[in-house]
C-alpha cells in the first residue's frame, strides 16, 4: 500500500476531506503505526506543518546509541564467517565489556529483557532497513540510504556559493 503513490494520495485525501471534516468539534483522533515510507500518511501526520495542531509523538526503540568503538569489534565478531560460534563469542565479548558498551545509551523499553539494547543491536546489523522502519520509525535506514539530509544541507547555499566555485552542476536520479 505505501509503495503506491496513488494509494498514498487517496488515503491522505480520505483523511483530510472525509474523516476529519466528519468529526465533531470535540472529535479526537488517535493514530498509531510504523512508518514504512517517507510519504506515508503516518509520516505526513508526524512531519507535515499542516498537522502542527496535532499532538505528535514518534517513538524509537533506541533513542541514544552508544559511541563506544567496542560495538565495531562486537560487530566484527558477529559477522565472522570463519567462526561457527561467532554469536556466542560476540555475546561473551559484550558481557565482558557491557558497562562501557552501554554507556550513554537510552532505549524505549529497557525492562523488556535483560539484554534489550544488545537484542536491538543484533536486529540492527541483521537487517538495517527492517530495524530502521520497525524499531526506529525511520522509513529509510541511514546505513543504506544514498543521500542524507546532512549531505543536502552542506550543499545548500543562500545567495552566492563560496569561492572559488564558478559553476555548479547537479544530477538527480529519481530512483534514489
Amino acid at each position: 500500500w505505501v509503495e503506491n503513490p496513488k494509494i498514498r494520495n487517496k488515503l491522505r485525501s480520505w483523511l483530510t476531506k472525509a474523516v476529519i471534516p466528519a468529526s465533531s468539534e470535540q472529535g479526537k483522533f488517535f493514530c498509531i503505526g510504523t512508518i514504512l515510507h517517507e510519504d506515508s500518511l503516518l509520516n505526513n501526520l508526524l512531519t507535515n506543518t499542516s498537522f502542527n495542531y496535532w499532538k505528535r509523538f514518534r517513538y524509537q526503540a533506541i533513542q541514544e546509541f552508544s559511541e563506544s568503538p567496542l560495538w565495531d569489534e562486537w560487530q566484527s565478531l558477529m559477522e565472522n564467517d570463519e567462526d561457527k560460534d561467532c554469536e556466542k563469542h560476540a555475546y561473551e565479548f559484550y558481557q565482558l565489556n557491557k558497562a562501557e558498551m552501554l554507556e550513554g545509551t537510552e532505549s524505549l523499553w529497557p525492562d523488556k529483557s535483560e539484554d534489550y539494547f544488545y537484542d536491538m543491536m543484533v536486529q540492527k546489523i541483521s537487517d538495517p532497513d527492517a530495524f530502521s522502519s520497525e524499531y526506529q520509525n525511520e522509513p529509510i535506514s541511514p546505513e543504506t540510504q544514498v543521500f542524507s539530509a546532512e549531505m543536502l544541507d552542506l550543499a545548500t547555499y543562500d545567495g552566492e556559493p563560496p569561492s572559488p566555485v564558478r559553476e555548479i552542476y547537479i544530477g538527480v536520479d529519481p530512483s534514489l
